[in-house]
């Protein structure tokens, strides 16, 4: 019988590919949002608690997940459609499972506003008489709640969501650049600099489980971990590259026009002209990932230097109620008081932009594969089952807000991401190396060099995640 998998796929041209400038946005953004995660919490925290003892992994923790960065990219640029629905049109069943997984994976996604809410509560102590704790959770509510009004007000989604993370990025990356000049910073540089190729000692993963779990979560989260990776299919997808070009954008019901977004998928044919387009589109999907990963591996360095040379030696580790506001040294150095309060409020808004660009690829995962899996759904179209679905998830961040240490809420969910990419990474090779080349011309294949980076990415997550069985099961029993 053959295989009808995709039998649905339309024929059009491959669009013509725009200057790479007008192209730039998808790595900024994933830039922007992995800096929230293992950038501005899990490497701050080993370094001011370790010093040099990890720094070695810092460089390949945050290269490891180009070629998977780059495969999500394939597909959505090849197809025109998500990952995840990629996903569903391998096999329905892991389709449905990835998205069960999915949906307990960002149970906790509340956890992130509250990480951004501990800088915004140490700055400002009111109501009075509150604890650190209590004067968190309410910022946490608050700004979850503009930030929402954000997306429902904002003409298109995503153009709100890209400009915002550019200028977080933007000016954070500047400020960490000025701290990291000031003279008691720049005497670590040295020793800083040679702990990145070569350790103190030899490395080797803490024994202790739960520190074991904070550092697979700092491995797993140097860049976008886990399900994170996969929201870079729907920021190209918006910004139209390849036959996504054919797809419309959610829009606001109170400002946008409503634009069409049906669930067709694309496909071209072998021709000397979509073949040059495709090698321009590769071209700048490279550039994209590229301005995201090197400039997510620079302010990850810049973060770990200044904890390796302010805060390690006296002594302070951000954790807890306390993730952001131990970090306000940071620009102390350079500014004084004044420095430490002007970090904690860009290091409150790449936290809660993290929540702020999760809660938007959340709605878009649930409504996409509401649609796809119960099709009456769509005549309602995909922009009302977003805005249902983005009203869901601002509810559960808010009933869970309060239930967990922020810390806990991160760590939970990298362990959860670690397995994830082990599998999901295993099906996006089978769609776009084994599935795709079916319909696709041959010259749209993965290069072998890039299945060989690819074949490693997914040998480093499964081993990781059977050795953290083994030491947790060993542990326990």
């Amino acid at each position: 019988m053959a295989d009808t998998r995709l039998s649905d796929l339309k024929p059009a041209p491959l669009p013509a590919v725009p200057p790479i400038w007008a192209s730039i946005g998808p790595g900024i953004v994933w830039m922007a949002l992995a800096q929230g995660s293992a950038e501005l919490y899990y490497w701050p925290y080993f370094t001011a608690r370790y010093g040099a003892q990890f720094l070695v992994f810092l460089i390949p923790a945050c290269l490891l997940q180009t070629p998977l960065n780059i495969e999500i990219g394939r597909y959505t640029l090849l197809t025109g459609e998500s990952a995840f629905a990629g996903f569903a049109r391998l096999h329905r069943g892991f389709g449905a499972f990835l998205w069960f997984y999915f949906a307990v994976n960002f149970v906790f996604l509340g956890g992130w506003a509250v990480m951004g809410a501990t800088a915004l509560a140490d700055i400002v102590a009111w109501p009075a008489g509150w604890n650190e704790r209590e004067r968190t959770i309410l910022w946490a509510y608050a700004i979850t709640a503009v930030f929402a009004a954000a997306l429902l007000v904002g003409r298109v989604v995503y153009r709100l969501i890209e400009r915002f993370m550019m200028a977080v990025a933007a000016f954070t990356a500047a400020g960490l650049f000025v701290a990291c000049l000031q003279p008691s910073v720049l005497d670590a540089l040295p020793a800083f600099l040679a702990a990145l190729v070569i350790p103190p000692r030899p490395p080797a993963p803490p024994a202790d489980p739960q520190e074991l779990a904070r550092f697979l979560t700092l491995v797993c989260y140097s860049g976008l971990g886990g399900f994170w990776s996969l929201f870079y299919s729907y920021w190209i997808r918006e910004k139209g590259y390849g036959m996504a070009a054919y797809v419309g954008h959610i829009t606001s019901p109170l400002t946008g026009k409503k634009e069409l977004i049906d669930f067709s998928a694309y496909r071209f044919e072998d021709t000397p002209e979509n073949h040059a387009r495709y090698r321009r589109w590769m071209r700048t999907l490279l550039v994209d990932n590229g301005v995201g990963l090197l400039g997510n591996l620079v302010t990850t360095m810049m973060m770990a230097l200044l904890a390796f040379a302010i805060l390690h030696p006296a002594g302070k580790v951000p954790e807890g109620w306390r993730v952001a506001s131990e970090q306000g040294a940071f620009f102390a150095v350079a500014w004084g008081p004044a420095g430490r309060l002007l970090f904690l409020v860009v290091a409150g808004c790449f936290l809660m932009d993290t929540w702020l660009a999760g809660v938007d690829a959340v709605s878009r995962v649930h409504a996409e594969m509401t649609c796809l899996y119960a099709p009456s759904a769509r005549a309602r179209g995909l922009r009302f089952w977003y805005y249902v679905f983005l009203a869901g998830a601002v509810a559960v961040s808010w009933i869970t807000i309060p239930l967990r240490e922020p810390e806990a809420v991160v760590t939970f969910t990298g362990i959860l991401s670690l397995f994830a990419v082990a599998i999901f990474a295993s099906a996006l090779w089978a769609m776009n190396a084994v599935l795709l080349p079916r319909v696709f011309p041959a010259w749209t294949r993965p290069h072998p060099v890039q299945r060989a980076l690819f074949a490693g990415v997914i040998l480093v997550y499964a081993t990781a995640s059977v050795y953290f069985l083994a030491i947790t099961l060993g542990g326990s029993g």
